[in-house]
């Protein structure tokens, strides 16, 4: 997260811009929204499925009128297509992401990780956003948990989704996050 405090380049690539956070009121999106909040867009919407973490987080930011929360998960396409109207660039960070609860859940794993992913990815072509990066994990290296096989299924849908949308100018990008706080 350094590089968007520190580098005018990227700040400028996100100024006056709308932006989607999905899983931004979790660690990772949150300290995302965070940051985006500095590089002065136009938008940030923060799609989230819990509504007591809108509400931690709306406190923890504080009034922002550049920020909008939306209830919605995205297992649902039709709440990503909607959430995605008017959006430039998606920073998709929601996900199962505690490999004993995938393990112990593992079809709710797949359907999170790699159905939602698809679904934000044929929700972001239909509307065209210019950007969508994908936040992965370093366990999709070698996957040898549900966590990592599906969160490297989703790394190859997105992948795929950059060669076969059809529209050369969309970009798609992945960022494999460490070993977060014990995470």
């Amino acid at each position: 997260m350094y590089m968007l405090k520190n580098s005018m380049g990227i700040k400028n690539a996100y100024k006056n811009k709308n932006i989607l956070v999905t899983g931004g009121t979790g660690s990772i999106g949150l300290e995302l929204v965070k940051q985006l909040i500095s590089c002065k867009p136009k938008s940030i919407k923060v799609l989230t499925n819990d509504e007591n973490s809108i509400f931690d987080s709306s406190n923890i930011i504080g009034k922002n009128k550049i920020i909008k929360y939306i209830l919605g998960d995205i297992r649902d396409k039709d709440r990503c297509q909607l959430a995605l109207r008017h959006v430039d660039i998606v920073f998709h960070a929601a996900a199962m992401k505690h490999i004993d609860i995938c393990e112990e859940n593992p079809f709710d794993a797949i359907k999170t990780n790699v159905i939602g992913t698809s679904n934000m990815l044929e929700a972001s072509i239909s509307e065209g956003i210019s950007k969508f990066i994908f936040i992965s994990t370093d366990k999709a290296t070698n996957p040898t948990t549900t966590l990592g096989a599906s969160k490297l299924l989703a790394e190859r849908l997105t992948l795929d989704a950059g060669t076969s949308s059809g529209n050369q100018k969309m970009i798609f990008s992945i960022v494999r996050f460490g070993n977060v706080i014990g995470s």
